[in-house]
């Protein structure tokens, strides 16, 4: 060995970055931007829909009611029919009498590719004055039957 020089080790000098407080830091990131984002809630179109409480009644020979159930079985008027027998029965009451309503009450598991059906049949029957019928709430919340 020469003399002033240190003898050669094989030890290398490790960089060691502390890991024990990266759970720490992140959980602190994460609560201050969670606490100080704003979220934008969209408002779209501000719509004032009308209440059904002020409905009127129709007399019975001025409305055809429509109705279909969860299975897709049709009844007009309390005659249950073929689903396109919708428009040409509706052709014949509408000729009779062209003040004509038509009430449509679907059950709420009924298909909507059958709803959708029933409406094109209604179109091609020129049936313009169709009401959508919804269960009455009560004032307690319970539906009304």
């Amino acid at each position: 060995m020469l003399p002033g020089r240190m003898p050669r080790t094989n030890r290398r000098a490790v960089s060691k970055i502390p890991t024990c407080t990266m759970g720490d830091i992140s959980m602190l990131l994460m609560i201050f931007f969670m606490s100080t984002v704003i979220f934008r809630m969209d408002n779209g179109l501000p719509v004032s829909l009308p209440r059904s409480e002020a409905g009127q009644r129709v007399p019975r020979e001025n409305s055809a009611r429509i109705w279909i159930d969860a299975d897709g079985r049709v009844s007009i008027d309390d005659n249950i029919i073929d689903i396109s027998d919708i428009e040409p029965v509706i052709s014949r009451k509408l000729s009779r009498n062209p003040a004509l309503i038509v009430s449509f009450n679907t059950d709420k598991r009924c298909p909507y590719g059958i709803v959708s059906q029933a409406i094109d049949y209604l179109k091609n029957a020129n049936a313009v004055r169709i009401a959508f019928m919804a269960p009455r709430i009560e004032r307690g919340g319970s539906l009304e039957e």
